[in-house]
């Protein structure tokens, strides 16, 4: 797969609307590519090890394949054989938080442009996703503040939307779940409390949830509230609080006896929902 897209951007139209020094730099990198994701040394000559070569080179390679989604001229097909390729080269070793997250302020826009295809948008969020999960992979869960994740919640919850299409439904619960993970990662363990982060996350997915068809985005979401509710061993009891305050316990119930659940593949959906009934349920709030 990786080789496909290298070679559907090297003989795409989009590179004809990068200038001559960008289009060479953008051809080395992906030609040394697939070296680099399956583990090789590559040396670049002037540097003092094999390791910092590598992740120079993976910083550079993402920093071309940008390149790609900034230009207004590359259509959307282009930028998705891009977005493949930044998808594994977050995941790599050596990549620090700064680099994450310019990553992911770089694919904002991506996910946010409603007119972008579905294929598109929804490999974006693939992207903020894997970046998610590098930061907590490398312990690197810190380094982003509430005010950017605020806006990728937003974001998620907005692409949560019945009018948007499941693939790019998935991508945004798929994120809000490594959110969640990261948000879990974050907190102290030792005291019950709920942040304006997980409220929103809480809110904004079971909202959508209730329109949800999909069983896949539904199972998503179910995952998420688990997460949020029992974070670790202990239940979050603030959280679960929260689902009853605002009426959301009947939601869920609700979605116990709705189609997604009657599906042959929504049993997991169901089961889900049951448990975490059943957890709010033992709290007797």
């Amino acid at each position: 797969m990786v080789n496909l897209c290298i070679e559907k951007i090297k003989n795409g139209k989009a590179v004809n609307h990068l200038d001559e020094n960008t289009r060479a730099k953008l051809f080395a990198s992906l030609k040394a590519l697939p070296h680099v994701l399956s583990g090789h040394e590559v040396r670049m000559g002037f540097s003092s090890s094999a390791e910092s070569s590598n992740t120079q080179m993976i910083k550079d390679q993402m920093q071309h394949l940008t390149s790609l989604l900034d230009s207004k001229e590359v259509i959307d097909t282009a930028k998705t054989y891009a977005l493949m390729l930044i998808r594994l080269l977050v995941l790599q070793e050596g990549i620090d938080s700064n680099t994450l997250l310019n990553i992911m302020v770089t694919m904002r826009p991506l996910v946010a442009a409603k007119a972008m295809k579905a294929t598109t948008r929804a490999m974006a969020w693939c992207v903020l996703s894997n970046a998610l999960g590098s930061s907590i992979e490398k312990g690197q869960c810190q380094c982003f503040s509430d005010e950017i994740l605020q806006s990728f919640v937003d974001l998620a919850t907005d692409n949560l939307s019945e009018v948007e299409h499941v693939d790019v439904r998935r991508g945004a619960a798929a994120f809000l779940y490594n959110l969640a993970l990261l948000l879990t990662d974050r907190i102290d363990h030792e005291t019950e409390d709920v942040s304006d982060l997980q409220v929103t996350i809480l809110c904004g997915v079971v909202e959508a949830v209730m329109d949800e068809t999909d069983v896949e985005v539904a199972k998503r979401i179910m995952l998420v509230v688990g997460k949020i509710i029992k974070p670790c061993q202990n239940v979050n009891s603030a959280a679960a609080m929260l689902i009853v305050d605002l009426g959301y316990l009947e939601t869920l119930i609700s979605l116990r006896q709705g189609t997604i659940v009657s599906q042959e593949s929504g049993i997991v959906v169901g089961e889900l929902v049951n448990e975490i009934v059943q957890t709010i349920g033992a709290l007797k709030v």
